[in-house]
């Protein structure tokens, strides 16, 4: 792990000694009415009004992380990759998956799903609706895959495991993502085909197990908006935990969310970006856009994945592998 990365960790995970006092308070709240299940809103709104103004206004004064200087995220060559991985910082990288036999189904630059569906329709893929997941044939989706339904929103194909449909042949792993921990244990896989009509979208995240990700557009433009890792508290709730689900003004619940200023970047099609670990983003099809997806794990984000990896593995034993993180 390179020491920028270290440095990065830190600032996501370290709370300060403001947000220390305020989780006393919360805890106080909460060891007073016996919930702990207490949201962050609710705990503010069993707060007398005197006292909530105070805890807004000094969480609000909370000194800022440091901020990035460069706001801008480079296209780079494969060669130059590995000191991007190293140091946890984005890059676009050119020319990955032009010789997929996913490209195949792409007819004048956008999807084909009427040829797609002809050889694979019976496979039973995910979409989602509004945040809410279901299972259709592929064949299904191709024909109301750019409808609009309830309030404008179009159904998104998303975590599709195509490898484990056998799949896997269409786009196979580029090298310079080659060096994975995290797929290949039993059925473990986090090789994921995305399939939108412009306007489909992912909200503010950071990704699984804080592991690394890449995205390759096969065809299509993707908007991506980025928080560095180091500026995460920005986001966070009044007491230094939950991370807001969007980018917008600050409130009572996210006092410094308006302070947070995302990077912004367009991806192409035939580009891969770069994801680090502990970066918040999201994502928006600025055209119908098909695109392969992984999460993946290795020495470079050792200290990132590892613990929340452990975590997962004992909440679901038997479920996750971890042999190469202890």
């Amino acid at each position: 792990m390179d020491e920028a990365s270290l440095a990065q960790f830190r600032a996501a995970t370290a709370p300060s000694r403001r947000v220390a006092n305020l989780r006393h308070v919360r805890d106080c709240v909460i060891k007073r009415d016996a919930d702990p299940y207490l949201r962050p809103a609710e705990v503010l709104a069993l707060l007398e009004p005197e006292r909530l103004g105070a805890i807004e206004l000094y969480a609000a004064e909370d000194p800022e992380p440091q901020i990035r200087k460069s706001r801008t995220i480079p296209r780079i060559k494969t060669i130059e990759f590995r000191s991007y991985m190293d140091r946890n910082e984005p890059c676009l990288i050119e020319g990955i998956g032009r010789d997929w036999g996913l490209r195949e189904y792409v007819t004048e630059g956008v999807p084909d799903l009427a040829k797609l569906a002809e050889t694979y329709g019976r496979v039973q893929v995910p979409v989602q609706d509004a945040g809410v997941a279901k299972m259709m044939p592929l064949s299904q989706f191709a024909r109301v895959w750019r409808e609009k339904i309830a309030e404008g929103r179009r159904y998104y194909l998303k975590d599709w495991h195509f490898r484990l449909d056998g799949l896997g042949h269409l786009a196979p792993v580029p090298e310079i993502f080659a060096d994975d921990w995290l797929s290949g244990a039993r059925d473990m896989d986090y090789h994921f085909v995305y399939l939108g009509a412009a306007g489909t979208r992912t909200k503010l995240h950071c990704d699984v197990v804080n592991s690394f990700s890449w995205s390759a557009n096969v065809c299509g433009s993707k908007r991506w908006r980025f928080l560095p890792a180091a500026e995460t508290s920005l986001l966070r709730d009044v007491f230094g935990e939950d991370v807001a689900s969007s980018f917008g003004p600050s409130s009572s619940e996210y006092p410094r969310r308006g302070k947070a200023r995302p990077i912004e970047v367009v991806q192409q099609p035939g580009e891969a970006i770069f994801v680090p670990s502990g970066w918040y983003h999201d994502v928006e099809n600025l055209n119908d856009c098909l695109s392969v997806n992984c999460n993946w794990a290795n020495a470079s984000n050792l200290l990132w994945c590892g613990p929340r990896l452990v975590d997962e593995a004992n909440a679901a034993p038997g479920e996750v592998s971890t042999s190469h993180f202890l």
